[in-house]
């Protein structure tokens, strides 16, 4: 072998390897993942099903910043279009198959059965099992359940010599368990062809008291940093009302950089921004919505953004709906059913229902503040009220302490400072609403 087909066989060699190793796992959740923290208390940008086999109570539920899939069988996803390549989704969580006795039994008998799984495309991999990992000490936030090694329940019971094992038993101590590092591991990896990717969680069968929690979703792909060299932003000036949300357009280069800009707000009680560059408006005042390269703080570009007050007028906030005997048509924050008035807002603008409120006594216009369930409407859209079995999903002290006549057949929302004329329905049928003209 010459001594120039030798170098040559060098430099390949060392291409080849200073190629691979140019090759890193990189963290693309914010780039394709909508809401992967479920810290909005909502699954939005998430596609759920679920099928709780007919009972009024099981489903999916949004909580301290997690979400649970319980007594039900349900399937959670987002489909995404993606270059490419090699990826690798993650999610903290855990399942547990049935009622907390029975699924110890068969789990301290290696006969569990885990049903749920992390999946990308075809690829699948089991949950967590919750008695895969335990605590020593019931010191954590929530509710606990503890067992001993014979598998006997608590709380709190004679337990003698025996040495006891706690497992989160409520969704805050689920939520507590992942900030302290627990039930992580739950991982898939798939190869993308057509660039088609569906990802997310299932829950295959329907098993009494099933239950999956789980939280902080992140979605990787293998490949080589492409940095940000520019930002632009539209528009760069902006007037939002409270409550209202916008999303702003973040022009990169290079166009197949592969890695996402960092979204900030200068003050985030008067707007938040999320890392898909939407802006909600939260408290009138100014602030300065950013978005940078994460390699490079000095590479930015910026959006002056005033919030403003609309508040709601006479006209701004109409009731739409209104069924007051709602037996069995729609389940309620608390997975019963109770009584409801859906607003409308035929505004151009979203409406702040700071300082209105809802009565049932027209000697009383101040009887019960509307903003502790809902903040504003936005332009053209909906939000419903809820009245019964309110102190199982809110405690705050206006939904504890007051409540509304539903059999009154009269309310009124009079805005700040403006008559409001009440609004009267007939006397209402189970399952049958009333609706205006």
């Amino acid at each position: 072998m010459t001594i120039r087909k030798l170098l040559l066989c060098v430099w390949m060699v060392v291409l080849y390897f200073a190629t691979a190793s140019a090759q890193v796992w990189m963290d693309v959740t914010e780039t394709y993942l909508a809401n992967p923290t479920l810290d909005n208390g909502t699954w939005d940008g998430w596609d759920v099903t679920y099928d709780n086999n007919g009972g009024s109570s099981g489903g999916p539920r949004c909580s301290y910043g997690a979400m649970e899939l319980w007594n039900c069988s349900a399937r959670m996803s987002q489909s995404l279009n993606v270059p490419n390549g090699r990826y690798r989704l993650s999610v903290d969580g855990f399942f547990r198959t049935q009622a907390l006795s029975t699924a110890y039994q068969y789990y301290s008998s290696d006969m569990e059965d885990i049903t749920a799984y992390v999946f990308a495309n075809s690829n699948k991999v089991a949950i967590k099992s919750i008695f895969s990992e335990s605590r020593k000490e019931q010191n954590g936030t929530g509710s606990w359940s503890e067992a001993n090694s014979w598998g006997n329940w608590g709380p709190g019971g004679n337990w003698g010599n025996e040495e006891k094992e706690y497992y989160p038993a409520s969704m805050d101590a689920g939520e507590w368990a992942f900030t302290q590092g627990m039930y992580k591991g739950n991982v898939v990896e798939v190869v993308v062809t057509n660039g088609k990717l569906e990802l997310g969680l299932v829950s295959e069968e329907f098993i009494d008291d099933n239950w999956l929690l789980f939280d902080n979703f992140k979605l990787e792909y293998y490949g080589t940093p492409i940095a940000i060299s520019s930002i632009s932003l539209n528009p760069t000036e902006l007037e939002l009302a409270t409550g209202e949300l916008r999303a702003l357009t973040a022009t990169i280069l290079p166009q197949d950089a592969n890695e996402a800009p960092v979204w900030s707000s200068s003050n985030t009680s008067v707007a938040s921004v999320d890392q898909n560059g939407n802006v909600r408006a939260l408290r009138q005042g100014e602030c300065t919505i950013m978005a940078a390269s994460p390699s490079n703080s000095n590479i930015k570009a910026t959006c002056k953004l005033n919030v403003i007050r609309n508040d709601a007028v006479e006209g701004s906030i109409v009731i739409n709906e209104i069924m007051s005997d709602n037996v069995d048509m729609f389940v309620d924050p608390s997975f019963n059913y109770g009584a409801w008035i859906e607003l409308y807002n035929p505004t151009d603008r979203s409406v702040s229902l700071t300082d209105c409120y809802i009565t049932d006594d027209p000697q009383d216009l101040q009887k019960h503040p509307l903003d502790w369930a809902v903040k504003t409407i936005p332009a053209k859209g909906f939000a419903t009220v809820w009245f019964d079995h309110y102190s199982k999903y809110c405690t705050t002290q206006h939904l504890s302490t007051t409540t509304l006549s539903m059999k009154q057949n009269c309310v009124a929302i009079p805005p700040p400072s403006t008559p409001h004329k009440a609004t009267r329905w007939p006397c209402s049928l189970a399952t049958t609403s009333w609706q205006r003209q």
